[in-house]
Order: C-alpha cells, then sequence, then structure tokens
C-alpha cells in the first residue's frame, strides 16, 4: 500500500481515457478495505493493549506504539484514497529548503516547543491520580486540563478570522439554467484541500460525544466550555486552508503559522496520549483526570475512583456476596454518574479541589502506592468492564472513531503546514509561488 501510493500520487497517476469507471471502482474498494482494516487495527489495539498483559508481553511499549502508528497509517491512507478516487491526482510537490537563519530561529523555538509539549503530556500520565502524594503533578495537570478550554476559544477564534480574512476567493455558482456547483467545488478543492476537510469531519465524533455526555448529565456550565471549546478545530481548519491555497508572505498571519504548527501537535500529542491511555490505563475513565468538571462541583463523584491515595486509605468488600476486603476497591454501588452509600457522606475536605487532605497519621504515601500495586488484577479489570459497560456501545465506538479522526486531523494539518512553512519562508518564495500557479492554471486548461 504504500508503494502504491508513492507512485500515484507521486507521479499524478490519472485513468486513461475509457478507464474512469475501472480506476474509480479500483480506488473505492481499496479505500474500503483499508477503512475495515483500520477497523481490525482498532479492535486488535483494544485487545492486546490491556494493562494485564503488561507482565505478560516484553516488548509491550514498543507493540503499543507500533499498533498506534499502524493505525494512524490507515485512517491516512484512507483519506488519501478517498481523493484520489475523487480525481485529486498531486499529493508530493517538489518544496524549497529552509533557509539555516529561519531554521536557527522559528524553527528552533517550535521544535522546543513541540519537546516541552510531549513532556508535559507525559507528566500528565505519571501524577494526575494522586493529588496528596503527588500534589505538584496532580496541579500542573490540573491548571493544564482547566485552561485547555479557554485557549482553545480564544485562539480558535484568532484563527477563523484571521484565516476568513486572509482569503476571501468565492465560488462561482453559475445561473439555473448552467449549475456548476460540482465543477466548481472540484476545482476549488485539491488534494491537500480535501484531506482537511474529510479529517475535520471524521474529529467532530469525539466532541459530539462528549458534548452530549455532559448534557446527559446535566453538567451545563462544562457543557458550555466544550462547546465553545470546538471553535479551535474549526479555526485550525480554516487558517490551515486558507493559508495552502493562499501562502502568507509577511505579517502577522505568516508567523501564525508556527503558532497554529506549536497548537495542532500539541492537539495531536493530547488526543493521542487520552486514546492510549483509554485503552492501555486499569482506570480508562481517569485518562483526563482532573479536568474542568472535576475541579468544580460537577464532577466530585469521580474523586473517589480516580484520586487513587484517598481511594486507597479505606477498605471496602469485593461484592454483596463476597465479603474479603481490599485497600483501593470501590464501595459496591459507585457507578458511572451515580455515588457510593446513601448512608456514607462525603467528606468535603477530602474531595474538594484547592484543599490539600492530609495523611492519617498510621499511613505513608509509599503503602498507598504499594497498596495499589497489590490491588488484584481481577478485580481492576472487573472495576473498568462495569465502567466501559455503564455506557452504551454506539457511544464508546462513536467516542472512540472521532478520537481517532482527531488524531488523524491534526496530523493531516502539521504536513499541510509544514509544506506552506517552507514555501513562503525561501527567499525565492514569490518566484516559486508563481510557478506553482502558473502549473496549475495549465493542469486545469489541459483538463477542460
Amino acid at each position: 500500500m504504500v508503494g502504491f501510493l508513492c507512485v500515484t500520487l507521486g507521479n499524478g497517476v490519472r485513468p486513461r481515457a475509457g478507464y474512469a469507471v475501472v480506476f474509480q471502482f479500483a480506488t473505492l474498494c481499496l479505500a474500503v478495505s483499508m477503512a475495515l482494516e483500520f477497523l481490525v487495527q482498532q479492535e486488535a489495539r483494544m485487545r492486546y493493549s490491556q494493562f494485564q498483559l503488561q507482565d505478560g508481553i516484553g516488548y509491550y511499549k514498543f507493540l503499543r506504539f507500533c499498533m498506534g502508528a499502524s493505525q494512524l497509517f490507515a485512517t491516512h491512507g484512507v483519506c488519501m484514497l478517498c481523493a484520489m478516487h475523487l480525481g485529486h491526482a498531486q499529493h508530493f510537490q517538489k518544496c524549497p529548503d529552509m533557509p539555516w537563519s529561519v531554521a536557527s530561529k522559528q524553527a528552533f523555538l517550535a521544535v522546543f516547543g513541540m519537546v516541552t509539549i510531549a513532556w508535559l503530556v507525559q507528566r500528565n500520565r505519571s501524577g494526575h491520580n494522586w493529588p496528596i502524594c503527588q500534589p505538584q503533578e496532580f496541579m500542573l495537570v490540573a491548571a493544564w486540563e482547566c485552561f485547555l478550554p479557554a485557549v482553545d476559544l480564544v485562539m480558535g477564534v484568532v484563527f477563523l478570522t484571521v484565516g476568513l480574512r486572509h482569503y476571501t476567493e468565492a465560488i462561482e455558482l453559475g445561473s439555473d439554467a448552467d449549475w456548476m456547483l460540482l465543477p466548481a467545488v472540484m476545482k476549488f478543492i485539491d488534494f491537500d484541500s480535501f484531506v482537511i476537510l474529510a479529517t475535520f469531519i471524521a474529529s467532530t465524533g469525539h466532541q459530539i460525544a462528549v458534548t452530549f455526555e455532559y448534557y446527559t448529565e446535566r453538567m451545563l456550565i462544562s457543557w458550555a466550555m466544550e462547546v465553545c471549546s470546538n471553535v479551535s478545530s474549526l479555526g485550525l481548519a480554516v487558517f490551515t486552508f486558507a493559508c495552502w491555497k493562499k501562502p502568507p508572505m509577511q505579517g502577522w498571519t505568516r508567523f501564525l503559522l508556527w503558532l497554529a504548527l506549536m497548537i495542532s501537535f500539541e492537539n495531536f500529542m493530547y488526543y493521542q496520549s487520552v486514546e492510549d491511555c483509554e485503552m492501555a490505563s486499569a482506570l480508562p475513565g481517569c485518562c483526563t483526570f482532573p479536568s474542568f468538571p472535576d475541579v468544580s462541583a460537577e464532577g466530585k463523584e469521580l474523586w473517589q475512583m480516580c484520586a487513587l491515595d484517598h481511594r486507597c486509605m479505606q477498605a471496602n468488600p469485593v461484592s454483596s456476596t463476597d465479603n474479603r476486603t481490599h485497600y483501593c476497591k470501590l464501595p459496591r454501588l459507585f457507578h458511572h454518574g451515580g455515588h457510593e452509600e446513601p448512608h456514607k457522606e462525603h467528606r468535603d475536605s477530602d474531595l474538594k479541589w484547592g484543599r490539600r487532605p492530609s495523611l492519617p497519621p498510621d499511613v505513608t504515601c509509599t503503602e498507598l502506592k504499594q497498596r495499589w500495586r497489590d490491588f488484584p488484577t481481577e478485580l481492576k479489570v472487573e472495576e473498568t468492564r462495569e465502567h466501559e459497560e455503564s455506557f452504551s456501545t454506539a457511544f464508546r465506538q462513536f467516542k472512540a472513531l472521532g478520537s481517532a479522526g482527531n488524531i488523524e486531523f491534526n496530523f493531516a494539518l502539521m504536513g499541510v503546514l509544514m509544506k506552506v512553512i517552507f514555501l513562503v519562508y525561501h527567499p525565492n518564495s514569490i518566484q516559486i509561488l508563481e510557478m506553482r500557479r502558473h502549473s496549475q492554471h495549465g493542469e486545469s486548461a489541459s483538463a477542460h
């Protein structure tokens, strides 16, 4: 498949006269097969990434990395094959080299920012479940998760405004007798534009699922924040599309290319980390803990499930028929959207964010972490299964597909933005872009 895509897209392969139907049928079959391959890889990743297999597989982390990369290749392959099916044949273009003066300044700062983002995402997975024993890591994650919606809203509005002002080309639809919508759209949207559009549509599934979850739980503040933060994806898509169709040669818009690249990378790493956590963690419901709902009054019940130091302070029976007690075991009546036994009240000093509860004098953080390690794997699996079953299968699949779409969307944006950056930061950018426009007009005229 890699060789087929490189040859067809790199050489601008188009069907010969009389073979258009055969070409479209072949590309459609390949696209469907890659979509099915994505579903197979997703099922395999969900099966072999489970945390209980970590001790039995020596190359567990490497296997998870390869499965994530193969899933990303499958989604990107589907988008490229669909673009070929619609007649967009050219993908690879000769890009100029980046001057050392630019590489040593802007590019170095962008790479440094990306490394910092990757480090923060990794820290996000290390201490976010231990608010008492690891307060610094916990506060870092809480600040990250709480300010992220605000940053998404502000930057989304900025990118959306700049993108709409930067590119103002209109599509001529023609008259009622000469309707030209489809030819005009096909001329307006090239390969990269189609990839942006397709991946943006695929990414909306995750936002819709999360927004619906907040609404059904009557978490209206979180619901409003989630709705507003969705402007980020729309703004990035519009800005990237505008800069690809009309590369900015100077000014504020050209500087925003670097910022858009870093935000796309941050989103890519964030959704990749969340997707991997939901498949490989013993606490799939706590991958974004503590998020905005958890530090407000709306998501208080998640503290009992996700704050492991608080959770491992007490022992609970295994079930109503099994009186054996284990530390870190959730109360019997705990479930998604609910609380523990009605007669047992929450201790606000332990559950409210902003107040650091103290440890009992007879227990230490080392002992609490050892209790979590000693908590039987079969009970962790049982609680994970109960948490997943509290959601419908359609909701879980819709959210999983949307999460994969989000990863692919930001991956596609990074590729397009990097090509634009290489085009506009060369000393001879004006001449190179003029040759590009002349080539595009020549291809359009030959097609007619």
